[in-house]
């Protein structure tokens, strides 16, 4: 799911930081799986991948509330919710056979 969202993210022109790893690690609680940037759209977003019926933990709710409260985009789900911060950004359309990117 995530090297969708990245392949995706990609094709709108963002670059991808990834800080999910498969092991336990020393990096503060709550932090999500990625943080996209596009200089050329002047916007950023922070991306917590979940399934379908993924749930988030206490922290990663916190984390969000901050982002939310300083002006930060953030999006929770699977790649389709990436997607949908997409299209109500202005930068992709959903078609019937995929996704347009706009330019």
């Amino acid at each position: 799911m995530e090297a969708t969202g990245d392949l995706i993210m990609k094709s709108l022109g963002f670059d991808s930081y990834h800080f999910s790893q498969s092991r336990a690690t020393m990096q503060t609680p709550g932090i999500p799986d990625r943080k996209y940037f596009s200089r050329e759209r002047r916007a950023a977003v922070w991306w917590e991948a979940k399934t379908a019926i993924g749930h988030p933990s206490a922290f990663q709710v916190a984390f969000r509330a901050n982002c939310e409260a300083c002006g930060e985009e953030y999006v929770l789900g699977t790649d389709d919710a990436l997607v949908d911060w997409a299209v109500s950004k202005g930068f992709a359309e959903r078609l019937p056979n995929g996704l347009r990117v706009i330019r």
